[in-house]
């Protein structure tokens, strides 16, 4: 299975580091950690320049082109799975997103699309109407666009709402997760990603000791909070 992984923001060591955990202990699926916008899909280029100085909507895009190029499953940094991806979507058939309950928005951290899926013709349709306008918001962009195929058309995209199994607040979370979503914290993307990290074993601790002194990851992790606040994460 091809599992995609995104970071556009300036290069950061954290996220990188998180990419790696993935890389590694999902070995035997081809993890592809991208880095810019370098895929994305030529028709939707225009509204993209409109839209690229928002990294959120910048990296939907990324994200769905991505997708459309090389079907798989995509996942946040902050996303930590407790089963193998194969287990997680051996039953999604369709495009398959969660929704972030309680509101009505279909969330963007967990995407599956298989290679058979075939109705990308319902976001052009979406995102030639969009970039008529001049004005994009994130929520009703990212999010909007997958809820407005979801209702026009609900066999094309499949939306969980299984917050036992899918949870996204450290409140949520239970034996029975299988997909701990948002880094299970409602802090900034430093802690979010420190969350995930130490899902798969990297914690502070076991750095500082791989290193022989202090790893500085707490400096770091304050770093990227701030980073993700300049761009609304957080």
């Amino acid at each position: 299975m091809i599992i995609h992984l995104i970071w556009l923001g300036p290069r950061n060591a954290t996220a990188d580091a998180s990419a790696l955990a993935a890389s590694r202990r999902w070995r035997r699926h081809d993890v592809r950690y991208h880095r810019d916008a370098s895929e994305l899909w030529p028709a939707w280029q225009g509204i993209y320049e409109k839209t690229r100085s928002n990294l959120h909507m910048a990296s939907d895009f990324v994200r769905h082109s991505l997708l459309r190029r090389h079907p798989g499953l995509y996942l946040d940094l902050d996303v930590a799975l407790r089963v193998d991806p194969e287990r997680l979507t051996e039953s999604w058939q369709s495009y398959t997103a969660i929704m972030l309950e309680p509101t009505v928005y279909i969330g963007t951290d967990i995407i599956y699309v298989p290679p058979a899926w075939d109705r990308w013709s319902l976001f052009d349709d979406y995102i030639a109407q969009a970039s008529a306008g001049n004005r994009f918001g994130y929520l009703d962009f990212a999010h909007k666009m997958v809820l407005t195929t979801h209702v026009r058309d609900p066999s094309a995209i499949i939306v969980l709402r299984d917050r036992t199994l899918y949870p996204c607040a450290e409140e949520d979370k239970s034996s029975a997760a299988v997909a701990l979503r948002c880094g299970l914290s409602a802090g900034g993307l430093g802690d979010r990603v420190a969350s995930a990290l130490a899902a798969v074993g990297i914690t502070k601790e076991r750095v500082s000791k791989a290193l022989g002194k202090p790893c500085g990851c707490a400096k770091r992790q304050a770093k990227l909070n701030e980073l993700g606040r300049r761009f609304g994460i957080g």
